[in-house]
């Protein structure tokens, strides 16, 4: 009987485990949300509490965008429902988006982290609520980009990781990726993702080489 009783216990040790691994870098959903209204083209805009996501907008399923009452009212209300509108399509038509990526960017998307890519360097991950169906993106099949925590695990401070799985380390940059994404030095401000490059560009334009291969593909 105790035989019994002791395996018993340690499953339930094992299951606890697995579930404290499993939720380390999943997003949890601890936002209030104040009040609702449905958009012109149908979208659910979630108004949410100032701590919801350290204040960030972000949209939750292909048809909810989230954001707090401040974000709401300020002057960048319109062009913050354009980024996140792009969310929505991508999260409406995955594989259209994941096809075009890899046609137009030579990116692959990945639900789980590559083999290669240290478990130290998995666990940093941040969570995104616009990638996470996604949320690893390899470059010309080599370089994998996504944002890593800090210590103080904000999401705000969250830096673009890239590691190189041909040498097995991360590297700071790589020239051929900025001399396509990049304009004058100026990168894309979350360019750990292509989903958030793509949003960016569509918000506020770029000339870059890969804004107009973009743009091109979306005609």
């Amino acid at each position: 009987m105790w035989t019994v009783v002791l395996f018993i216990v340690s499953l339930l040790i094992l299951v606890g485990l697995f579930f404290v691994l499993f939720q380390t870098n999943a997003p949890s959903d601890t936002c209030k949300v104040l009040a609702t209204r449905t958009l012109e083209d149908g979208a659910l805009l979630e108004i949410v509490d100032d701590e919801c996501k350290e204040g960030l907008p972000h949209t939750t399923t292909s048809t909810t965008i989230r954001m707090t009452r401040s974000v709401a009212d300020s002057a960048r209300f319109d062009e913050i429902l354009v980024h996140e509108r792009v969310h929505l399509d991508q999260k409406t038509r995955p594989a259209f988006w994941k096809d075009l990526l890899k046609r137009v960017w030579a990116y692959d998307l990945y639900a789980s982290p590559p083999p290669g890519v240290p478990a130290e360097w998995v666990e940093t991950r941040r969570p995104n609520p616009d990638t996470d169906a996604a949320p690893w993106a390899v470059w010309r099949g080599r370089y994998v980009f996504f944002a890593a925590y800090g210590a103080d695990k904000k999401l705000k401070t969250a830096t673009p990781v890239i590691w190189d799985l041909e040498e097995g380390r991360r590297i700071e940059e790589i020239p051929e990726w900025r001399a396509q994404f990049c304009v004058g030095g100026k990168c894309p401000q979350q360019w750990e993702h292509p989903y958030e490059i793509a949003a960016e560009y569509k918000t506020h334009g770029s000339q870059s080489p890969a804004a107009a291969a973009l743009a091109a593909a979306l005609l």
